[in-house]
């Protein structure tokens, strides 16, 4: 079972926490190959990713890694999120995921 994180976003406005999950290897791949079919990312011969949407990357691992959350956490949701809340999620998913380095 991966590892969760609640994150306290009361800050925000929002008296329920954010709860994410750590990656799994299924989960990376998912993301990889919905990079590549969604946002256009190319594999090298030698297994990199190539070419990586940056923004829509970020966005999709929040997205796969948000599990509860008081606010739609769909593509949607998180595309229409405040930004400095986004910013503080996207850290946190990063922080759970280290050393999780796609390339």
């Amino acid at each position: 079972m991966p590892r969760t994180k609640e994150i306290d976003i009361s800050e925000f406005g929002y008296p329920e926490p954010v709860i994410i999950q750590a990656m799994t290897p299924g989960m990376q791949c998912d993301l990889m190959d919905a990079l590549i079919k969604e946002g256009g990312a190319k594999m090298s011969k030698d297994g990199k990713m190539m070419n990586i949407p940056p923004g829509l990357s970020l966005l999709m691992m929040i997205e796969k890694s948000i599990i509860q959350a008081p606010f739609p956490f769909d593509r949607e949701g998180i595309r229409n999120m405040d930004l400095a809340l986004f910013n503080y999620i996207a850290k946190a998913v990063e922080e759970l995921n280290s050393p999780l380095v796609m390339e």
